[in-house]
């Protein structure tokens, strides 16, 4: 069965030592690392099929913002909702939760979710899916605790996204 791959973008990027430290500087690389980290895993999965990624938008917005590539959607949230209920409601209102895949290391995401019948997963999950799939003798180069992408993997993940870019 094709899954849907659905990612609480900022839980992802504050788990993410690499991604975290874009944040004060430039914004918009977290947000693509993000994107190019939920690719690498679509790749090494195989069973995915679409990716969503949910952000909290600005406080100001007033209306729903999506941006959508052939192969992501990003949703941008507004004050009235925030990335949380976003996904609890893509969940709720899907016809068959068990053909998503919802990533957050946010305990009300993963339990609602995974109580809604969808398939989860943390975010330290997922990095170390991606870090174990991408290390050739198949142990984790990096260990848990450093909660960091190794630097091959980060090759990879830029590598990718400037391929997917057209770069």
């Amino acid at each position: 069965m094709k899954k849907t791959l659905i990612v609480d973008g900022y839980n992802v990027i504050f788990a993410v030592a690499d991604l975290r430290r874009h944040i004060p500087k430039n914004l918009l690389a977290a947000r693509e690392g993000v994107t190019s980290l939920c690719h690498l895993f679509k790749s090494k999965r195989r069973d995915i099929e679409d990716v969503i990624v949910v952000f909290d938008g600005r406080k100001n917005e007033e209306v729903l913002h999506e941006k959508a590539t052939p192969t992501t959607t990003h949703i941008y949230t507004t004050a009235k909702e925030d990335a949380d209920r976003r996904i609890f409601k893509l969940v709720r209102e899907a016809e068959d939760p068990a053909a998503l895949l919802v990533v957050s290391s946010d305990r009300g995401v993963y339990d609602r979710a995974k109580t809604w019948g969808a398939e989860v997963l943390t975010a330290h999950e997922l990095i170390k899916y991606v870090t174990v799939k991408s290390n050739p003798a198949g142990g984790s180069t990096a260990s848990a605790s450093e909660k960091k992408i190794h630097p091959r993997t980060a090759e990879i993940i830029t590598k990718e996204y400037k391929d997917f870019l057209g770069l």
